[in-house]
């Protein structure tokens, strides 16, 4: 309404906001959320490589406690060498 250019949204419930484009000051720490968005990505894959690696040892554990005679050794979850 004042000459600016403004981005309006209107909800489904009526409700109509109106953003106003960064300044320049935040556009660099708009930036910054991209990089922290890498970082949780790279945290949550590593945590789904250890839960992964932690599911073998306990598979591992467990075949090991039963005495695993039965149980065909290239059928037990193989842990890295470099762990």
């Amino acid at each position: 309404m004042d000459g600016k250019l403004e981005l309006i949204c209107c909800s489904v419930e009526g409700e109509v906001r109106g953003y106003l484009p960064a300044s320049p000051e935040m556009k660099g720490n708009l930036m910054d959320v991209n990089v922290e968005q890498d970082a949780v990505r790279e945290l949550a894959q590593r945590k789904q490589n250890l839960l992964l690696e932690l599911k073998n040892y306990e598979e591992n554990a467990r075949v090991g406690k039963a005495g695993g005679q039965d149980v065909d050794p290239s059928q037990l979850g193989i842990i890295p060498a470099n762990t």
